[in-house]
């Protein structure tokens, strides 16, 4: 595990300083010019931005793990997410149909789940030197379908929350960060999970000085999207291989599934189309509501600081149960209480204008 280390922290350094190396060439050659967000009705920022930052970033994970990672389903699970990049550059360009960009996405998450499928449908076989879990019962139809909503959900939600300055590279920092001390402090320790996260931990780090406080670039589909797919991936893969059990990736990253699937919920019950782009996210309505980036967004950091920190507590099993009914409770109350802020709000608006009742 000593050379995992070793490994590991070079490949963070490395990835950090290639993504910034690769920010730089990239707007200094004028190719940043070619993937520009000009604001629109639904954006927070008010003037045009390259989106480079996940091109780069991907760009300094391609090397860096070729160079570390052995063959395996992390190593299948990067390109697969590069892949996912390839098809958001050419929808910056083209702007591709809601249905083609679906399409990839399911079928980028049927690819790794069949990888997955076939490792437990062979008796005996390892994943990352331990055991896979319920050899066999990936290959059910209920699993399968359970994995590909996951891998699916996770690659939107976190593209629908890089909406901030600093809020979806934060959260790749600190996720992967935890992923990797966790596989390396877990009583079942993976060194690819351990390579894997500590690459992009240091390529979101290395992005981070670009988009916060001030954003010179934004990440992008291109980054959001991969990013997404690789934290239900890395997540699902810990389970199969009996680093960690199956809600240590959701409480990492609840930040950000809490509030996306929240949202979800509430602009279906609402008849709103769910696959239109909007502003109605929590911390986009703190920020409408006043807030500014670097406020809304250190709150969220506060967040994500603590349930990375719980979910290496929840390691230790006798935890776990105290764990979950504190942040079950920490979440509902934020919605509620924020909830409740919102029609404040809205209702000292109405009562501004005129002849409103």
């Amino acid at each position: 595990m000593t050379n995992s280390l070793t490994s590991a922290t070079t490949a963070f350094l490395l990835a950090g300083l290639l993504t910034a190396g690769a920010i730089i060439l990239l707007n200094r050659s004028g190719l940043a010019a070619a993937s520009i967000d000009t604001p629109n009705h639904r954006s927070l920022h008010a003037l045009p931005t390259a989106r480079i930052g996940g091109l780069a970033m991907l760009l300094a994970l391609i090397p860096t793990m070729l160079i570390w990672l052995p063959a395996g389903k992390m190593l299948a699970a990067l390109f697969l997410a590069a892949a996912l990049a390839a098809v958001s550059i050419v929808d910056d360009r083209i702007n591709l149909p809601v249905i083609s960009r679906l399409a990839a996405h399911i079928v980028t998450a049927g690819l790794l789940v069949y990888l997955w499928a076939s490792d437990s449908a062979a008796p005996g076989n390892v994943i990352a030197g331990s055991p896979v879990r319920g050899s066999g019962q990936l290959l059910s139809m209920a699993c399968i379908v359970l994995l590909l909503l996951a891998l699916g959900w996770m690659t939107n939600l976190f593209n629908f929350m890089d909406g901030a300055n600093g809020m979806a590279g934060g959260m790749a920092a600190t996720g992967f960060a935890t992923y990797a001390v966790a596989a390396t402090v877990s009583p079942v320790p993976n060194s690819e999970i351990v390579l894997i996260g500590a690459s992009i931990a240091g390529a979101a780090c290395g992005f981070l000085p670009f988009n916060f406080p001030n954003a010179r670039i934004f990440m992008g589909d291109a980054g959001s999207i991969p990013l997404g797919f690789l934290a239900a991936a890395i997540g699902i893969q810990g389970y199969l291989a009996s680093t960690w059990s199956w809600w240590f990736g959701v409480l990492v990253f609840s930040p950000f599934i809490v509030d996306a699937t929240t949202t979800l919920v509430r602009r279906l019950f609402q008849g709103k189309r769910v696959w239109q782009a909007h502003r109605e996210h929590y911390y986009q309505r703190l920020i409408l509501s006043g807030w500014s980036h670097q406020k809304t967004v250190a709150s969220y950091y506060l967040l994500m600081l603590g349930s990375a920190l719980s979910a290496l507590f929840s390691l230790n099993s006798e935890l776990v149960c105290p764990i979950a009914i504190f942040w079950v409770i920490t979440y509902v109350l934020l919605i509620f209480s924020l909830e409740w802020r919102f029609h404040q709000e809205k209702k000292d608006k109405t009562r501004t204008i005129p002849g409103a009742k």
